[in-house]
């Protein structure tokens, strides 16, 4: 009979089990053979366990074939058990001939018909014969023998008891005394014990008179009881689970995927629930399709904890669940959450919430914050229990790190517990293995791993093939990990449910589709796919029930591993999979081209359609089919609806230039507009407040936004000026005031696409007339709502335009104009960014910490605005985080903040992101500060690779400028200047010709400045040199590296360079800096023998550099001495005179000029007032002898008796012997000079 018990456990009980596990009971098919061990057998306890085995069942389902069974009177061991079952089944004594089987047929109904529900049934003896010949043919004497009656006996006995069990007809449910083959038995079976069950059994499950509430704890209920009766779990988690509680905090357990989390949890319910003065409330994800959507979590926690506040706090159930509610709704849920709690607070009861299986959450959208709707604040007497899969970082960051809870984590199975989760899981269905069968598994090290055991057993428990078991059990153990042994799994699942009525791999389609599909396949798409019967579809499903998840309907894999075992089976070449692609796609391009386009909200085929359908074409790379469906109007507004950040991965997926994209959507925007007409033109009669291309307008509006994602201006400026047409065409055909109010919006935002290319020339005019036009109105007092939204945001547009240009305090003024209208009419969003961007004007200029606080406050908006989700403008938020505490020197705080960013950002745009390089950059700038340049090297050439996929033109954006010139900064500090230079070229250009040095890397271009310098390429440094003196506030150095290099040449080589990039400017701005002045001075002004302007120059210097003084004019007439100008020398030091006429500096360097010249005269003219005021020896000296050289002789001696005689030293000095020398010389040198005069005299006469 193992056809029919082959046909029983794979076909059909997995039906039956999910009719009763939905009702919260078990269902356990108790099977008379395979349950009986050889060891049972051997200690004669057949017959005992048999028919205690009936004791404990509700219904007898009993077949026969042409053999009777054990029998036997003489028969030793048979009567052996007999003698040990007599005892508790009296009535035994009397049947000691009977056969095994038919001792199971008179316990089970006839000794007493109609007390136990039965069904009976008896092979056809033409089958038996039938298969019994096929075997003699085939030599095949063990299938001879299982079709042939033991004997005449047997065969006399098996009719008598035909005879008395049709005598009991009208007490069966059912029965057939000449089935015709093992599949019509089992399906005969099936549909009986199915009606006992719906008819009967279950009445009183029945589901229809229940709330919602109670349909829900329903599910939950039989989810906990399904999971109690295998937990075999080690008491210290429970003591652990229990600590928790008294102790009053939360935990997180974690582990493996089948580890035994739901089970122990399922059976620390049961035991919490014996505690009455505890408030318990549990939550099973996974437990039914209405189960794993955050919001339907928090709807039910609300519901359950408020059935124990008092009866007028209560609110009514429901009589739905809702399975639509939406963010904001949520926000609210969560309120009245904490509302409740608080409540349960108050009246001082304890209360704890456990949540199992968060690994199995559905997540909305790519963007969905994890964990956003538990609830942040717990109240002190309210313990949350969590549990998911380990290896979640996030979750454990968040939880652990961050909100403190404890942890548990669910460590392998040690052999007792194998050995008793095997023993209780078995004898759910009735089984039992051998001792030898048990310790092979046990052994098996794989089995450590629950969900290794899991699969293990409830592949053991459907095998029907009792004299195959070892054979079995040996396939399965002898997997090296999960996905094999799901493998092995899907294998059998192969091989059980791919039937001849339906053509191909059942079951690889089903998976297959399974796997392809974007957020899961319903049952009804599964089957309408592929023309799967229901006959066909039910009895695969329910075996593979346990192993897939629902979420709100769709089925997905619920292990990880069966997914990657399905891949691995069945992907194994590019081709595999691609004939359950082709049908998935035509299902769905068939739906979409079936769309009413003026249905598009809550309508659940359109839902479908635009999730599913592209990702499908993507996946099998038809990219002209996908740009139809993404560029389908009806299937990309649903997407920008609910998943609008996926419509970005989707236009890269076609591989389309995005102006091309845009231009097929615009044509079929062009066919909308008609559709809307033709459709107007059935109901004449009705009015419309705007002509069809203003109501299709919000089409635009929503292409917009995406592009604003990728940061295409390009094509936005082609959507608002068609939108802008469309207005300007619509004039006398809607409301005036409303048209005019959209233009003046729709020109906004043009501005601002202009603005984002860097065009200011076209953007800003339109921005200001904007502003001008609805400042007007507001003065009056006429301006509405919508132009007074549309003013703010022009006030943000130009704030960002001065930003770009640094002028930040400015910019700050309309900032503020902004936020005051936004916070006004409540745009908590708009309020954010306008605070962001105060925040940078205060960290560019320097204030770090007010600019921190600004950012953390706008954080605090933005959590609050974009609730549940990580939208890339928190991205955004974290980046200028992270910037603030890199300015700050925080490098550690700064890369924590730049990595949220990264992740955000990818997360919501993709991978190739403008926005997701601007981060790599910054990561990028933190490894250069470490000094790491290699790896700042790696981040910022991820950076460029994607500006350079997009084509990304340096001269019209911002961002790609500074990641190519970071990069070249990188290859510049590793000091490769020769590998820097032609790229460092094209950036500098660039910047030139934008006239964006103010913005530029510094650092870079001195770098550069210096090598060119060093490497003696003059014209390359001087183009560097005046780049950067082009800059709005230049440095002192920038104009000396520019002399410097305007100095190397002959002087009548060197450039007048005008007024911006000359040191006449530089000493204007640093009148006090000494460098600027010497070389003003030194490299201008002496070579020129600019006079006039030198005196004024070296005044201002005297004036203004501290410390100088005389020297101003002491220095500046060494610098002249040096280019041999002696006399614009004394003209300076004549000059420096005037201010400082007792200054030996200058008097001395004034001698030293005129002695060198020999200029006696001058010297003599000089120094005769001097010495009268300064009695200085040296001077008086030099003075004498000059006067002496004049031969005022006279004057001499006066000059020099001023040195004699004040110089009463014993012991006189050099100045004072020279004195006396000199002075002793005047008498001879008079006389030769008078014996001179008189020869001249003489010869004078004689001519």
């Amino acid at each position: 009979m193992e056809d029919e018990r082959e046909i029983l456990t794979r076909k059909y009980f997995p039906q039956i089990h999910h009719l009763c596990n939905s009702r919260g009971v078990q269902f356990v098919a108790v099977d008379m053979r395979w349950g009986i061990t050889k060891e049972a057998g051997e200690n004669a306890q057949v017959i005992n366990i048999c028919l205690r085995e009936l004791d404990r069942s509700d219904m007898f389902v009993g077949f026969f074939g042409q053999r009777y069974g054990w029998h036997g009177d003489k028969d030793e061991l048979l009567q052996q058990n007999f003698d040990n079952a007599v005892s508790r089944y009296t009535w035994l004594d009397k049947v000691r001939d009977k056969s095994v089987t038919e001792l199971e047929f008179l316990h089970g109904h006839l000794n007493s018909p109609g007390s136990l529900p039965a069904c009976i049934y008896f092979r056809d003896k033409a089958y038996d014969d039938k298969i019994r010949d096929e075997a003699m043919k085939k030599g095949d004497k063990k299938g001879v023998f299982k079709y042939s009656a033991e004997s005449e006996l047997s065969t006399s006995l098996m009719e008598d008891l035909k005879k008395r069990v049709k005598t009991t007809e009208d007490q069966l449910l059912d029965l057939d005394l000449k089935y015709p083959d093992p599949a019509q038995v089992a399906e005969k079976m099936f549909n009986c014990i199915w009606k006992q069950l719906t008819e009967v059994l279950l009445v009183d499950s029945d589901v229809e008179k229940l709330t919602p509430r109670e349909q829900d704890l329903l599910d939950h209920n039989a989810f906990l009881a399904n999971h109690m009766s295998v937990y075999c779990g080690n008491t210290d988690y429970i003591h652990q689970l229990n600590s928790t509680i008294d102790s009053k905090k939360s935990l997180l357990v974690s582990g493996i995927a089948g580890s035994g989390k739901s089970a122990l949890l399922s059976n620390w319910v049961e035991d919490l629930k014996k505690n009455t003065d505890l408030i318990l409330v549990y939550h099973f994800i996974g437990c039914s399709s209405n189960s794993t959507r955050p919001m339907n979590i928090v709807e039910r926690l609300l519901h359950e904890l408020e059935q124990h506040l008092p009866v007028d706090e209560k609110k009514e159930d429901k009589k739905s669940i809702n399975k639509d509610l939406k963010a904001a709704d949520l926000q609210k849920l969560l309120q009245d959450l904490q509302v409740v709690m608080e409540k349960i607070c108050s009246q001082e009861k304890q209360a704890v919430i456990i949540i199992d299986g968060l690994d199995k959450l559905m997540q909305a959208n790519k963007t969905e914050k994890p964990l956003y709707w538990l609830p942040n604040e717990i109240p002190s007497n309210i313990s949350i229990i969590l549990s998911t899969i380990e290896g979640d970082m996030e979750l454990d960051t968040q939880l652990i790190t961050e909100r403190k809870f404890d942890q548990l984590n669910i460590k392998p199975l040690d052999p007792a517990t194998q050995q008793l989760i095997c023993t209780k899981s078995l004898m759910m269905y009735g089984k039992e293995l051998s001792p030898d069968q048990m310790k092979r598994i046990i052994d098996a090290e794989q089995t450590q791993n629950p969900l290794f055991l899991m699969i293990t057993v409830s592949e053991i428990v459907v095998f029907g093939y009792f004299r195959l078991l070892d054979k079995k059990i040996d396939s399965l153990i002898t997997c090296n990990s999960v996905e094999e042994l799901f493998e092995n799994y899907l294998q059998r699942l192969e091989e059980d449910y791919n039937v001849s009525t339906f053509p191909g791999n059942l079951v690889e389609k089903v998976l297959l589709a399974i796997l392809f599909s974007r957020n899961g396949i319903s049952e009804t798409e599964l089957k309408e796919i592929l023309d799967i019967p229901d006959s066909v579809w039910s009895p695969l499903y329910f075996a593979m029930e346990k192993y897939v998840i629902q979420h709100s309907g769709l089925l997905n894999f619920g292990f990880q591993e069966l997914k990657t075992a399905v891949e691995k089976k069945y992907l194994k070449s590019p081709q595999d999979g691609k004939t359950i692609l082709k049908l998935m796609i035509e299902y769905f391009e068939k739906k979409r081209k079936g769309l009413d386009w003026s249905v598009l909200r809550g309508d659940h085929n359109v839902s479908r359609c635009s999730i599913e359908l592209p990702f499908l074409q993507k996946q099998i790379g038809d990219k002209e089919g996908l740009l139809t469906t993404i560029t389908d109007l009806t299937v990309f507004q649903s997407l920008f609806q609910e998943h609008n950040y996926e419509i970005i991965e989707l236009w890269e997926a076609t591989g389309c230039d995005t102006s091309e994209i845009i231009d097929r959507y615009l044509t079929n925007f062009d066919v909308r507009i008609a559709d809307i007409y033709l459709k107007r033109q059935q109901n004449l009669d009705k009015k419309y407040s705007s002509p069809p291309g203003v109501q299709a307008s919000e089409l635009l509006t929503d292409l917009r936004v995406t592009l604003g994602y990728v940061q295409k201006p390009v094509e936005g400026i082609k959507i608002m000026k068609r939108q802008i047409q469309i207005l300007e065409n619509s004039k006398e055909c809607m409301d005036e005031k409303k048209r005019q109010e959209a233009l003046v919006r729709c020109q906004y935002f043009l501005a601002g696409q202009y603005v984002e290319m860097e065009d200011y020339e076209t953007g800003v005019p339109i921005h200001e007339k904007i502003i001008s036009d609805l400042e007007k109105l507001k003065e009056a007092g006429s301006i509405s709502i919508d132009s007074l939204i549309v003013l703010a945001m022009s006030y943000n547009d130009i704030g960002v335009t001065l930003v770009s240009r640094g002028e930040y305090e400015e910019a700050e003024k309309y900032f503020y104009k902004s936020m005051e209208i936004e916070s006004a009419e409540g745009l908590r969003q708009e309020e954010g960014e306008c605070l962001m961007n105060i925040a940078l004007c205060r960290l560019q200029q320097g204030d770090t910490d007010k600019a921190l606080e600004l950012y953390l406050k706008t954080l605090e908006i933005f959590e609050d605005v974009f609730f549940g989700q990580l939208n890339h403008n928190l991205g955004q938020l974290m980046t200028n985080i992270g910037l603030t505490y890199r300015r700050q020197n925080k490098l550690e705080e700064a890369e924590k903040y730049y990595n949220r960013s990264l992740k955000i950002k990818a997360q919501a745009l993709g991978w190739d992101n403008p926005d997701v390089a601007y981060v790599y950059m910054n990561l990028s700038v933190i490894e250069q500060l470490r000094e790491n340049l290699p790896k700042s090297i790696e981040l910022i050439t991820k950076a460029e690779l994607i500006f350079k996929k997009r084509n990304t033109d340096l001269y019209t954006n911002a961002n790609y400028r500074k990641v190519f010139e970071n990069r070249v900064l990188y290859i510049v500090l590793q000091q490769r200047y020769e590998d820097a230079e032609e790229e460092y070229q094209t950036i500098l250009n660039v910047l030139v010709d934008k006239g964006l040095m103010d913005f530029c890397l510094k650092g870079l271009h001195l770098e550069m400045l210096k090598f060119y310098i060093r490497s003696e390429e003059y014209d390359k440094a001087t183009k560097t040199a005046l780049a950067l003196l082009s800059r709005t506030n230049p440095q002192p150095t920038d104009f000396t590296y520019l002399d410097h290099l305007d100095a190397l040449k002959p002087i009548e080589e060197r450039p007048q360079r005008e007024y911006k990039y000359s040191l006449e400017r530089a000493f204007d701005l640093w009148p006090d800096n000494g460098d600027i002045g010497r070389r003003l001075a030194r490299n201008n002004y002496i070579p020129r023998d600019l006079t006039d302007k030198l005196l004024q120059h070296l005044q201002k210097i005297d004036e203004n550099v501290e410390g100088l003084g005389a020297m101003t004019y002491g220095y500046a007439s060494d610098w002249c001495c040096e280019d041999q100008k002696q006399d614009l020398a004394l003209t300076v030091l004549r000059k420096g005179f005037e201010f400082y006429p007792d200054s030996m500096e200058i008097i001395d360097r004034f001698t030293t000029i005129l002695r060198e010249k020999k200029d006696y005269a001058g010297l003599l003219e000089f120094l005769q007032p001097v010495t009268k005021r300064i009695d200085n020896s040296a001077l008086h000296y030099i003075a004498g002898y000059s006067a002496v050289m004049q031969a005022q002789f006279d004057l001499a001696r006066e000059l020099l008796k001023r040195i004699i005689d004040k110089d009463s030293d014993p012991d006189p000095d050099i100045m004072l012997q020279k004195a006396k020398d000199l002075y002793n010389s005047i008498d001879q040198f008079e006389s030769e000079m008078e014996k001179h005069n008189a020869e001249q005299s003489k010869r004078t006469e004689s001519k």
